[in-house]
């Protein structure tokens, strides 16, 4: 079994040429699945087109029959889904999502193939297989792409004419070809075939009439059978074929048409294409002079054959573009017809033959043939269009170069690596388009089954070396399955899959690539570079994806000098040894040592050498220059020695070079003493120069970097708005200038030549914790309790983010902006990313601690440098909501004092207008800043507050709620504040007099009201009230409301107060004076044992204009009083409630009733009581104060009134009505009854 595995594989060394297409390289790997008993996963499924024969929509005729359609005629096994196994890359994940749902009900509809190649339409001809022909031309192109070719000339008398003449241009430009592979008139380069192929799964129409006509038809269905077009009119009067879908993909908004074998047999007929796609079994195009007009982007899919004859295609040259892919062969020729024309860009799979002889014909776009190409006609203009790109054909966007060491050295130059001494292999991939491309893999796999060392540590990086975010690598051992369309170079055992994620950038020359980094322990294991195979796979700008091959770049990268491997010396750290040969970052300003060593010639042990000195230096492999002096180095008289360095800059890069007097001989080189090169240097990178001695350089083989020993962070001592912009200076800095304690941030440097980008740091963030002595005096301040419990006065619910940008470094300093999203005191620590380290280099021998540089996490002061500031984030806004109304939610209310007296019972009271705050402490992105809370450092006593640097530790402050009163005339209120819990917010304004006009009101709001950036405060107030002074009507109107503060005086302090002047504050209400009244004041003369004492709440008004009074149906017989006809008890208006103050007497009901629809009144109160006796009434306690009146005192009347049971007698008394009623009209005295 064995051997038949070896046999097996060895056949697969060999170049698969013999496979067609993908389909059979998958049945190759299943027997190979036989043998090995791998699994992969199972192919994605092809949407097959079934359904009822759509009707189409013709102007002349309906000729559709609508027999059924024997299914097996389109077995699924027709579009074979092994040929795109895309597990991966499901269409789903490249279609439209946008269009997704619009489609999903169309369940006829085929699903769109979003799948793509490039480079394809490189040249005007391209083959495959080899291309045949005599006597044509090419314009715009001096290229012709073909694997094998048979240019012949064209013997005319004695002369010969050329097979094929390449132009510049339009014009008689000639190109000029001095190549090996050149035209046999050295005008045309001949280049290979491209390296990928295009390959489209066809879809059948389920149609399987024929149909024949000589009529204009339109058609715009899904699906259509096979039709003839047999019109041979003349010229001008010919058949019209106009193809108009308006059927879509099931996910994706093209216009697609299915039809059968398409048949153009007659004369002057014109086929007319609106913009989608058409999928035709067969075109024929028997007869002469079949234009083809094109409207936008038409792509034609022919599963079978095309026969072209005489005809013209788009013949405009027209910017709507036409591809054609012909799953058969194609055949051009002429029937005699006249000249023919296609513009188009034409792909076939099979063979393609070019007949047209007898007529000179013009081919403009690209023709590319997987067979052959066979123009046996003569006078053929080949036009070359470049806009492949347009229709998803064009170059690829994705190239390599070539693996590389550190420093750009040549990778398979790095024979030394070992286990021990690993190399790092870079292999650029840059993006050539204008545009970054989206969901980036890189696959990296081998062409043989040869052992391979895969190698470890597989990253992504950008041309600095950094780690770029999100991206990710990993390697598989099982084969490569996911082959791009027809691919058929060969197999692979394992690859490595570089996920390179979104946003993949555009090349720049030196200056903006990605490299797919890995570690190799044996350098040479590879073999032979062409083993190597590299994929990509990506989503251009257009939504289109592509899973392609890899060519190399046109132009590689520029390697950076010196390119020679290590010699016969090395070096590394003095507390390590020849088995450890590593050299740990190092840090700028600081002395170290390395022991440089004369190793052997099979680099296993130190050795002297005769007669041999050199010399040594620091070498910057980045910037290619010396930054140490040269030391010298006596190899004959010790093996090793130490050199002491100490290097004030930063270096990302860096080794030992050493500078050797040597000869080359092609394999070895022969050292002699350094003198006898007379300090002549070799030519630089040219190791096949003279025996001669010169001077060379060799390298050690580890690589470090020398970093700067810390960052140092500066910042103005001032308040920092949220959201808001601020700056920080960022230095790197040597330990003297860490520990520089006096003048200015201008004082402290920077370490020269560390340029780093500034998104290789991060802000990392934490809330403040104040020390026991300050969080003790903030409890205190604030509760009135003196303990350490920080989560009262440090706890802030919100993390909030960071983001920094800023230019790179300059010789150590960067001015940073930053921006933190939320309220509250910080400390930060301004670090590395891990994977973006300065030192990364070292990162297989320095641990953390040694090779990151120190974080910052003070902030210095930038004008005092002793000094440390906190980061002390407050809102950078105010937003005020307010709503102006009254206890009873009416537009009027009652004047009252039960505000006055809230200010010592602290109780919401129950008749007042309000005005109701809600402030939202926003940052600058209006985004609410849920810290401005209690909890998270609220303010404290401004005498004893602790602080940093003088600025208080508190970012919650307190607020004045303002607002302005337009009152009628002058007048004195009082006001009380509550939070949005009802608890009493103790205010220094109680009371204030108002005059006539606008009127500045000002109530406070202290952070202890505020929750997750939201206080909420509720102004109550109302006019002081007497009791024996009425007042008429008053209207007042809040004009606006708004916050703001006193607390803060500092240069960063908020400055915006967004206040509310709408419609919620914005109105009129009425304050008015009432009473309740008694029908009477004194019942006298009652002669029933009960009596009706109606009562009443009025208002007063002896105004002109009584806004909210019922002056129409509210007159008494008292002119300045009016009954309250709109009261409403149970709407909170006001109760009345009775009591009986006299020895004798009752009441029923002891309270009143006035709601709703009562007009203010009750008619329903009796009091009774026995005769002789005067029943006093009197008002009850829990009668509303601001119905309560005293015309003669400012104090509760007692009694309210009074009855006067008289009983019965000779003398009519009161009766139930209350009036006086006797026998002899003309009496004038009321007598008493019972005397």
């Amino acid at each position: 079994m064995g051997d038949l595995i070896k046999q097996f594989f060895n056949l697969l060394l060999f170049p698969l040429s013999f496979l067609k297409n993908r389909k059979d390289l998958l049945f190759l790997l299943a027997g190979l699945f036989i043998i090995s008993n791998n699994s992969w996963g199972s192919p994605v499924g092809q949407t097959s087109v079934t359904g009822e024969e759509p009707t189409a929509t013709v102007t002349s005729q309906d000729e559709h029959d609508d027999d059924e359609h024997d299914d097996e005629e389109h077995d699924d096994e027709e579009h074979d889904d092994d040929e795109h196994d895309d597990d991966e890359h499901d269409d789903d994940e490249h279609d439209d999502d946008e269009h997704d749902d619009e489609h999903d009900d169309d369940s006829d509809a085929p699903e769109y193939q979003n799948e793509y190649t490039c480079g394809v339409f490189g040249s005007v001809l391209v083959s495959y297989t080899g291309i045949d022909m005599v006597q044509n031309d090419v314009y715009n192109a001096c290229e012709v792409s073909v694997k094998d070719y048979n240019f012949e000339e064209k013997v005319v008398g004695s002369a010969t004419a050329p097979s094929v003449t390449c132009y510049e241009d339009m014009g008689n430009t000639l190109c000029e070809c001095t190549g090996e592979h050149c035209s046999n008139d050295n005008t045309c380069t001949i280049v290979p075939e491209p390296t990928n192929r295009y390959e489209h799964d066809f879809i059948s129409t389920t149609v399987d009439t024929t149909t024949e006509t000589d009529d204009d038809i339109t058609f715009t269905e899904l699906e259509y059978g096979s039709y003839t077009f047999t019109n041979n009119s003349n010229a001008g009067d010919g058949q019209t074929i106009t193809f108009d879908p308006q059927s879509t993909y099931k996910d994706n908004d093209r216009k697609v048409m299915l039809l059968g074998d398409i048949v153009n047999d007659g004369n002057n007929q014109k086929m007319v294409f609106s913009e989608g796609d058409y999928y035709f079994k067969s075109w024929d195009m028997q007869g002469n002079q079949i234009d083809i007009e094109v409207e936008g982007d038409v792509r034609i899919f022919i599963e079978g054959d095309l026969i072209y004859d005489g005809n013209h295609a788009n013949a405009e040259n027209p910017e709507d573009s036409l591809f054609i892919y012909v799953g058969g062969d194609a055949t051009f020729g002429s029937n005699g017809g006249g000249n023919s024309w296609i513009g188009t860009f034409l792909y076939v799979e099979g063979d393609a033959v070019i007949q047209n002889s007898a007529n000179a014909a013009d081919f403009f776009g690209s023709l590319v043939v997987e067979g052959a190409i066979d123009i046996q006609g003569e006078n053929i203009n080949f036009i070359y269009n470049d806009a492949a790109d347009s229709i998803g054909f064009g170059e690829c966007k994705l190239c390599y170069d070539p693996p590389r060491g550190s420093n750009g050295i040549d990778f398979f130059a790095l024979n030394f690596c070992t286990p021990f001494t690993p190399c790092d292999m870079y292999v650029p991939v840059r993006n050539t388009s204008s545009t970054e491309l989206d969901d980036v893999k890189i696959i990296e796999t081998q062409s043989s089954l040869a052992s391979f060392s895969w190698g470890s540590n597989y990253e992504v990086l950008d041309q600095d070396g950094n780690v770029v975010p999100d991206t990710s690598a990993g390697y598989n051992s099982e084969l490569y399955l996911d082959l791009p369309m027809d691919f058929s170079i060969g197999l692979q055992n394992g690859y490595i899959t570089y996920n390179a994620g979104d946003d993949y950038p555009t090349y720049e020359p030196d200056e903006q690539y990605y490299q797919m980094h890995k570690k190799i322990n044996f350098g040479m294991s590879i073999g032979d570079f062409s083993q190597l195979i590299y994929f990509g796979q990506y989503v251009d700008d257009a939504g289109r994806y592509y899973n392609v091959q890899l060519d190399p770049c046109t132009v590689t990268l520029e390697t950076s000098e010196p390119t020679y491997t290590t010699g016969p010396f090395d070096a590394w750290d003095t507390f390590r040894d020849i088995n450890d040969r590593n050299i740990s970052t190092k840090i700028a300003a600081q002395a170290f040592n390395l022991t440089i060593a004369s190793i052997n010639e099979s680099n296993n042990a130190t050795e002297t050498k005769n007669n041999i000195d050199i010399k040594f230096a620091l070498y910057d492999i980045n910037t290619n220059r010396y930054i140490s002096s040269l030391y010298d180095f006596n190899a004959s008289s010790s093996v090793t020695t130490e050199q002491s360095f100490n290097i004030s800059n930063a270096h990302k890069n860096v080794k030992v070079v050493f500078k050797v007097c040597a000869d080359y001989s092609g394999t070895d080189y022969t050292l002699y003493p350094y003198d006898e090169c007379d300090n002549t240097a070799c030519i630089p990178n040219d190791k096949n120069t003279s025996n001669d001695p010169c001077l060379r350089e060799f390298f050690s083989s580890d690589a470090f970097a020398i970093r700067p020993y810390a960052f140092r962070v500066f910042g103005k001592n001032e308040y920092k708005r949220a959201g808001e912009e601020f700056n920080l200076t960022i230095k790197a800095v040597d330990e003297n200038n860490f520990n520089v304690t006096s003048g200015t941030v201008n004082d402290v440097q920077g370490v020269a030549d560390y340029n780093e980008s500034l998104s290789s740091l991060q802000v990392s963030s934490s809330f403040y914790v104040p020390t026991d002595a300050e969080t003790q005096q903030m409890n205190f301040d604030v509760y009135g309790t003196s303990n350490i419990d920080r989560s009262k006065v440090a706890y802030c619910p919100s993390a909030g983010s960071f983001s920094m940008s800023g230019e790179n470094f300059a010789d150590g300093e960067v001015n940073a902006t930053l921006q933190f999203s939320e309220t509250g005191i910080l400390t930060v620590t301004v670090s590395e990313i891990n994977g973006s380290e300065f030192a990364r280099i070292d990162l297989d021998d320095t641990n953390d601690s040694q090779r990151f540089i120190r974080p910052g996490s003070e902030i210095y002061d930038e004008s005092h440098v002793d000094k440390t500031n906190i980061l002390l984030f407050i809102p950078y806004q105010f937003d005020t909501e307010a709503v102006y109304g009254t206890t009873t939610g009416q537009n009027w209310l009652y004047i009252s004092n039960e505000v006055k007296n809230a200010n010592n019972t602290f109780t919401t009271p129950q008749m007042a207008a309000y005005l109701k705050f809600k402030i939202t402490a926003k940052n600058k992105n209006g985004q609410t800043v849920s810290n401005y809370t209690k909890t998270c450092f609220p303010d404290t006593d401004e005498a004893n507050a602790p602080r940093v640097n003088d600025l208080k530790l508190n970012s919650t402050f307190d607020l004045f709620l303002d607002f302005t009163l337009d009152s009628q005339r002058d007048t004195a209120i009082s006001l009380y504040t509550e939070d949005n819990a009802s608890g009493a917010i103790w205010t220094p304004n109680k009371s204030q007099n108002l005059t006539s006009g606008n009127n500045h009101v000002q109530e406070w709001i202290g952070p202890l009201f505020f929750g997750n950036g939201i206080g909420e405060a509720t102004v109550y107030f109302n006019i002081d009230r007497s009791m024996n002074t009425p007042i008429n009507p008053l209207v007042m109107r809040v004009a606006d409301a708004n916050t703001s503060t006193s607390w803060m005086n500092n240069a960063g302090a908020t400055n915006i107060f967004n206040g509310d002047t709408g419609n919620t504050v914005d109105h009129n209400i009425s304050y008015l004076y009432a009473r309740a009244k008694s029908s009477k004041d004194f019942y006298d003369n009652v002669t029933t044992a009960s009596f009706n004492t109606p009562i009443m709440v009025q208002v007063y008004c002896t105004a002109a204009n009584c806004p909210d009074v019922d002056t129409e149906n509210g007159q008494t017989n008292e002119y300045e009083w009016w009954i309250a006809t709109s009261h409403d008890m149970s709407n909170g208006d006001g109760n009345i409630t009775l009591t009986v103050s006299s020895a004798t007497g009752s009441i029923a009901p002891a309270s009143v009733s006035i709601n709703s629809g009562d007009n203010g009144i009750d008619n329903s109160i009796f009091v009774s009581g026995t005769a002789p006796n005067i029943v006093d009434i009197d008002f009850d306690t829990s009668t509303s104060s601001w119905l309560i009146y005293n015309k003669n005192d400012d104090s509760i009347p007692s009694p309210f009134y009074r009855v006067h049971f008289i009983g019965t007698g000779e003398w009519a008394g009161y009766g139930k009505t209350g009036n006086v009623m006797e026998t002899n009209a003309s009496s004038t005295v009321n007598r008493r009854l019972g005397w």
